[in-house]
């Protein structure tokens, strides 16, 4: 395998999206416990809260590689804090037809305000295109694979389920285009990058 002098490698780590996320949630934490609100009601925010800021900090410093693209295929890290290993996906080129950024299009409890607007969190997510022929992924039948797999198609009506056993959200770390299409032109000139935010994924 290639170093990572050659690789097109990213690993978890802050990103604008988490330091916010992270200092929102410490003030809240701090503000929580300073308020003359019940105890039990304080327990409970710091208590989220602060899971929160742990979570968001133990994620940044792993240091755990998120996405690496080289010469033999791709690899998309695992959870960065749970069964890393166990959750990391590695597809050789001679597998792949493209890489698919998409949009995980979530409407939190269907909420709608009074003109009607849907209130809507875009994850983008970065998936690897199998090529047909190919046998399902081991990980789909698992539990694990199942409960992703219905997650996907309740919050994301035009993504196959399919899809959430060969991808990964862009979140904790960077994805550069520029350096990723470099990649492919390096290693697969044959294998596209589609950019298919805000688009349908069924019929392709």
């Amino acid at each position: 395998m290639t170093g990572d002098e050659e690789a097109y490698v990213v690993r978890y780590g802050w990103t604008f999206k988490s330091a916010l996320l992270a200092c929102f949630s410490a003030a809240v934490t701090a503000l929580t416990l300073f308020l003359g609100l019940s105890s039990v009601t304080r327990v409970l925010c710091a208590g989220f809260f602060g899971v929160g800021v742990v979570v968001l900090c133990a994620v940044s410093f792993s240091r755990r590689v998120a996405l690496r693209v080289d010469a033999v295929g791709v690899t998309l890290g695992g959870h960065a804090l749970f069964k890393y290993e166990s959750t990391r996906l590695f597809v050789p080129w001679n597998e792949i037809v493209a890489l698919v950024r998409w949009e995980q299009v979530i409407r939190p409890a269907g909420m709608k305000t009074p003109l009607d607007f849907m209130m809507r969190v875009k994850q983008p997510h970065l998936g690897i295109k199998r090529r047909p022929e190919m046998s399902p992924l081991p990980n789909q039948s698992t539990p694990i694979g199942v409960v992703n797999s219905l997650s996907v198609l309740a919050t994301t009506k035009h993504v196959p389920g399919h899809y959430a056993h060969t991808s990964r959200a862009v979140s904790g770390w960077r994805l550069n285009a520029d350096r990723l299409t470099a990649a492919l032109a390096r290693y697969a000139p044959d294998v596209e990058l589609k950019d298919l935010r805000g688009g349908v994924l069924s019929d392709w």
